[in-house]
């Protein structure tokens, strides 16, 4: 089982989201792309630290922490963007214990996404930046029903079905949940976390 918030380990990991977002209230936003609000590379330590806090996160994952990075095919931006998350990825270690892949591909369209997912056993799906709206809502209807965590590189996403995405808020870091889709995709998030979110039911 996955150790929770009340642990010794689950509080040491708390403190270090918390200053994470402390940090992330004074980073820049990400030059050459203004619907990116907060900065790639933190966007993924956040990612892998706020995965783990999901409780199906272990069993969906399995013995390899399969991630799978998603940018808007023809989109050299987008490309580029998903390439840097990839990047970004290599250096972290979501789960301690398992080794982790991630892949960045080009989306051919919705439903070979949901089959790539359920296929090849991933455990996280992040979207680059992109996407129109009904690109990102045709995404999420076609992960509903698939055991997946899915985050955007835009905040905007999460209101149209992503699970988690990240924004600044009048300065500030704030941690974007999907409550709804995240129920639909078998992610179970920690009560803690979501009291820090700005929360779409």
């Amino acid at each position: 089982m996955m150790g929770g918030w009340t642990t010794a380990g689950g509080w040491r990991r708390w403190r270090w989201v918390a200053l994470t977002l402390a940090l992330l209230a004074s980073a820049p936003a990400l030059a050459g792309d203004e619907q990116v609000q907060v900065p790639i590379p933190l966007q993924a330590s956040l990612l892998a630290k706020v995965a783990i806090y999901d409780q199906n996160f272990a069993a969906r994952s399995g013995d390899t922490v399969n991630v799978l990075v998603v940018y808007k095919k023809g989109d050299g931006k987008s490309q580029r963007l998903a390439q840097q998350m990839r990047d970004a990825l290599h250096e972290l270690k979501i789960a301690a214990d398992r080794p982790q892949k991630v892949e960045v591909e080009a989306l051919l369209s919705p439903a070979m996404l949901a089959s790539r997912c359920r296929d090849g056993r991933v455990a996280i799906v992040y979207l680059a930046p992109g996407f129109s709206a009904t690109e990102v809502h045709e995404i999420a209807a076609a992960l509903a029903g698939n055991d997946v965590l899915s985050a955007s590189a835009v905040a905007a996403d999460v209101a149209e079905g992503v699970v988690l995405g990240f924004e600044q808020i009048s300065g500030k870091p704030k941690i974007v949940v999907n409550l709804k889709q995240a129920k639909s995709q078998n992610v179970l998030l920690s009560s803690s976390l979501l009291a820090l979110a700005k929360v779409y039911r």
